[in-house]
Parts: C-alpha cells; structure tokens; sequence
C-alpha cells in the first residue's frame, strides 16, 4: 500500500485522497484493502480515503457502518440510466461525504 518509498516517488509528503478503485468481489477483500488504506491515513500518508464505482446502496452502507476511516469522497456514475444515483446522493450528503460523479463524454469503443 502507501508507503515513504511511494511519496518520495511521487515527490510529495502526503496524498490529499487515497481512491479505491471499485470494490471487490466479496465484501472481506474489499475490507481487507480499506484496511490497509486505513494504515495510510493512521501513517500520515493520505488525509482522506474514498471509493470509486459502488454499485449498490447496501455496498456502501456496509463500507461505512465497517470502516474505522470513513470515506470522505464517493466516485459514482452520472447517468439517466442510474437514476443519476439519486438515492447514493443523498446519503452521501447526510454522512457529511463528497459525492463525485462523472461520465464519459464520448462513446467507449
């Protein structure tokens, strides 16, 4: 994970947001990497943490109600198809956390 060797090489003391990708297939890996994420922040390494493309309510609910570092920051999809996460919006701002959304500007090929 995070380490003195990984700052150095990036050129700085410390990572403003340390992202997880997307959460793995079972529930216990994904804890397992927050986890150690968490040493990070406990290290100075990353001020926040945050993950990236939960597809479910319940996945993130779960992260929270876990985790001893909450996410600061929820990167999410922002489509028509989704509702526009609406429901993951709105939670996100009742926990105090920054939700993030974004969505292709052009057609994946």
């Amino acid at each position: 994970m995070m380490s003195a060797i990984s700052l150095a090489n990036l050129g700085v003391e410390y990572v403003d947001s340390l992202v997880l990708h997307s959460p793995y297939p079972t529930h216990s890996d994904t804890m397992q990497a927050w986890r150690a994420m968490e040493t990070a922040v406990e290290a100075g390494y990353a001020r926040q943490l945050g993950i990236s493309n939960v597809k479910t309510m319940s996945q993130l609910q779960r992260l929270w109600d876990e985790a001893t570092v909450k996410p600061a920051v929820v990167q999410m999809r922002f489509h028509a198809k989704t509702n526009f996460e609406r429901d993951m919006r709105s939670w996100c701002s009742e926990k105090g956390e920054v939700p993030e959304r974004g969505a292709r500007l052009a057609p994946a090929y």
